[in-house]
């Protein structure tokens, strides 16, 4: 019993530490950008045509983003459709941006009661998904570098940090076939575990895993150069190429809720550290995050309608054949 209250209040305390943190980083944002309030001015006067490209590629990130997902969920079995997982996502984006990710919760849940998927499982998904995010920036990074590059001392650091990316996630992977040594001690653990190493496996999912995201990041990297035309920024192609699977991590991770102030401020550390202006990259991000959070209102209020629907058409159904 003490173990267990032990436990409960380092869980507490966990979640007072980051939710601390996240807090600090927001209102650490907002300051910046009010302090910075002169380089917005642009946003007030941009034209539909940008803009119009700015929506299309977040609503087609989105889609591609929610086809990974869609991969990894059938592939346990799950007969999920592709525009109720296109759906659900949207409930999860904008459900991540309210305390404690309510929007990765909502989803598990809805997981959990329409297909019986566990806990485990998911967080297997979500591992290996994350694992392949990973990798690909790692690879990328090293690519883009090593064509472009002027090798100065923050360009070596981030050339170290892209190795790494690329070397520690197989090595992570690995690790799935432990699921067996865990079993009778960790049993979530070891079914998480079980879950990547059945994923690693499937050759051609990894394939089209690794496709998706670097679609991903290529829709990211075009969105950002979009964000550029409309701030006036002149970053090379290949500083974008880099900046887009920071975002996209730390949006994926959200940290803080929905990644807000994490992503625009490792923006704006990459671009310092490729020679530009730490401004810029937060900027940039800031143009991408006001375009998101106009299309999330209708697409999350919506993505709620229709999984509530299918919810309780689930439970009906349920009812009239128990």
């Amino acid at each position: 019993m003490r173990n267990f209250l032990k436990k409960s209040d380092n869980r507490k305390l966990f979640a007072a530490v980051r939710w601390a943190i996240a807090l600090i980083v927001i209102l650490a944002y907002l300051v910046y950008l009010y302090n910075h309030r002169q380089s917005l001015t642009a946003l007030f006067s941009v034209s539909w045509f940008p803009l119009g490209q700015l929506f299309a590629g977040i609503w087609l990130t989105w889609f591609v983003i929610h086809l990974q997902s869609l991969l990894l969920i059938r592939s346990l079995g799950v007969p999920i459709g592709l525009w109720e997982n296109f759906w659900l996502g949207m409930v999860s984006v904008i459900g991540n941006y309210l305390p404690l990710r309510a929007g990765t919760v909502m989803r598990i849940a809805y997981f959990k009661q329409r297909y019986n998927l566990s806990l485990s499982e998911f967080g297997g998904a979500f591992a290996f998904r994350t694992l392949i995010m990973l990798w690909v920036h790692g690879l990328i990074g090293l690519v883009a570098m090593g064509f472009f590059a002027d090798w100065n001392h923050h360009e070596l650091w981030l050339a170290l940090f892209y190795l790494l990316l690329t070397v520690l996630p197989p090595l992570f992977a690995l690790m799935g076939e432990g699921h067996h040594f865990l079993k009778g001690r960790i049993p979530h653990v070891a079914l998480l575990l079980r879950t990547v190493a059945e994923y690693r496996k499937k050759k051609l999912l990894l394939l089209q895993m690794v496709a998706l995201t670097l679609a991903q990041y290529l829709l990211l990297a075009w969105r950002i150069d979009v964000s550029q035309s409309i701030s006036g920024s002149e970053a090379p192609f290949f500083v974008l190429i880099l900046a887009a699977p920071m975002t996209a991590i730390a949006s994926h991770l959200a940290l803080t809720p929905g990644g807000l102030g994490l992503r625009e401020g490792l923006m704006g550390l990459l671009f310092e550290a490729t020679g530009y202006t730490f401004t810029a990259g937060v900027i940039l991000g800031t143009v991408d995050r006001a375009a998101i959070l106009i299309l999330i209102i209708p697409f999350g209020i919506t993505g709620l309608w229709v999984i509530q629907r299918r919810l309780k058409k689930h439970h009906l159904l349920n009812k009239a054949h128990p």
